[in-house]
């Protein structure tokens, strides 16, 4: 196996105890295929007994065909969202923002020089750390970030970013913005705070760097892909910078990640094609998350069954391959084994999905038998269940939306990175990411004081409709122009901004 030495050893696999307590799995090959089968049969049936009833589903040459699913947000759910974000949350600039959310959280805290951990960040030093912060998040950069201020130099600002400012301090951080995002009432209506959806987005390099490939969506530049992973609470959980079209790959950490950050797993993950592979279809389900893509064409996909199905006159029109369990039997040990080493942390998802993809193995086409089961139940549910769709829409557009507001926020440079040190590209990656969260949590903040105002004095509001809502919204925030990041002009801990409707009060 190419990747033996980073799994754990089989003598310690051997004797684990919690294997079956951390993995979604059977302990023999045959209780997992006896399940498994009797899975398939029951969507089988459902999709015989259902096919004449579905007006979006029919059979065609082969193949399940799904009529397009119109717009998920109602009209009324535009005009609230645009009475509460033009008419009654106030304007602000972002460094305000960053200023007044760590009043509320503390997030800087982590911030400390990397030489003096055990100390307490002083009041002058937050204003310099969270220059250097947006300086690196907005992609501005630190001379013109000491420009801008007129305050503190560039010397200043890059010793700051260099010895204040990694990868883990910045996820600590997030950790302190999205407790708190968790914590509102607001936020119970944008979801369960368990699914998840990621999605990249293309970075121009103006530098030679590993991490940059050619790509025709960058034109004549060479590019990578910034990975993000946005919960249904519309929070950035988890974030990466990778090379272009290696999406897939990155998956299985990501969804790891949510655990770790607020001790919640996700259980439905949702990505679009660049994130599909049959191979993880098959990890995912072992490793406890229902693994959702949207991907394109989905009607020509291939779907399998077991060789002792039997399928329904009024199916019999679908083609099916046939699942080579075989390979699985053979390997099943070996595919826990792998799938428990993720688990606990003792390899990366990253690192086994290339692998498996790099190398053609025994091993990698048990793993991918495995996957086309699992991708089969999955586009039977896919094709049956219009609710379903919806969830993965939903999932999809949240994370679009993310990806506009980065665009936003990331206006430096025209978005491109200008440093090849491939963790300085992640640390501008992770300091966006962060930037992102506090926004959504100001924005959530007062998107819920707007409601309980009009609860307050008008007592007419369907809030059915703030899971319409996002709290991504940045039309009211100011981006350029010269920045103060002078801590004694912003608001107290227990203090806030008045609403618009509350300024002639």
């Amino acid at each position: 196996m190419a990747f033996e030495q980073d799994l754990i050893d089989k003598e310690t696999y051997k004797y684990s105890t919690d294997v079956f307590d951390v993995l979604n799995g059977f302990e023999t090959f045959d209780e997992y295929l006896s399940d498994r089968k009797k899975r398939m049969t029951e969507l089988l049936d459902y999709l015989s007994d259902n096919i004449d009833l579905l007006d979006d589903l029919w059979i065609d040459k082969g193949s399940l065909h799904l009529s397009p699913l119109g717009t998920a947000t109602p009209e009324n759910a535009m005009e609230l969202s645009k009475r509460i974000f033009k008419g009654m949350i106030p304007e602000a600039r972002l460094e305000e923002i960053l200023l007044e959310v760590d009043k509320w959280v503390g997030f800087t805290k982590y911030f400390i020089h990397r030489n003096l951990k055990n100390q307490t960040l002083k009041e002058a030093e937050k204003e310099k750390v969270l220059a250097a912060l947006m300086a690196l998040g907005t992609n501005v950069g630190l001379v013109k970030m000491s420009q801008a201020m007129g305050k503190y130099s560039y010397d200043q600002l890059y010793s700051i970013s260099q010895n204040c400012l990694d990868d883990d301090n910045l996820v600590k951080a997030q950790g302190e913005v999205v407790r708190l995002l968790r914590s509102l009432w607001v936020s119970e209506y944008w979801g369960e705070g368990n699914t998840s959806s990621s999605d990249g987005r293309g970075i121009r390099s103006m530098v030679s760097s590993f991490n940059a490939e050619p790509n025709p969506r960058h034109g004549i530049d060479k590019g990578c892909t910034i990975y993000r992973f946005v919960c249904d609470k519309y929070y950035v959980f988890f974030t990466k910078v990778i090379r272009t079209n290696s999406e897939f790959q990155h998956v299985i950490d990501g969804v790891l990640a949510h655990e770790l950050m607020v001790g919640e797993p996700v259980i439905e993950h949702y990505t679009d094609t660049g994130g599909y592979s049959d191979p993880l279809f098959g990890l995912a389900h072992l490793l406890g998350f229902a693994y959702a893509p949207r991907m394109k064409n989905v009607s020509s996909r291939n779907l399998f069954i077991f060789k002792d199905n039997i399928l329904r006159k009024n199916i019999e029109g679908v083609a099916f391959k046939k699942i080579q369990t075989d390979w699985i039997k053979d390997y099943y040990d070996e595919i826990l084994r792998i799938a428990y080493s993720i688990k606990k942390g003792h390899v990366s998802g990253e690192l086994v999905m290339r692998k498996l993809c790099n190398k053609s193995s025994h091993l990698r086409r048990a793993i991918v038998e495995m996957g086309r089961i699992e991708k089969t139940l999955f586009l039977l549910r896919y094709f049956t269940s219009k609710e379903l769709r919806r969830k993965i829409q939903i999932g999809l557009n949240k994370g679009e939306a993310n990806n506009s507001l980065a665009k936003a926020v990331q206006f430096g440079q025209e978005g491109k990175f200008t440093t090849k040190n491939r963790d300085r590209q992640q640390v501008r990656a992770s300091a966006l990411s962060l930037i992102m969260d506090v926004i959504c949590l100001w924005n959530a903040v007062y998107l819920q004081r707007s409601v309980e105002y009009i609860e307050a004095n008008d007592k007419e509001i369907d809030k059915s409709l703030l899971k319409h809502i996002s709290p991504q919204n940045y039309e009211h925030i100011t981006f350029l122009g010269h920045y103060d990041f002078d801590s004694s002009l912003s608001l107290g801990v227990n203090e806030y901004r008045k609403l618009k409707v509350e300024e002639n009060i």
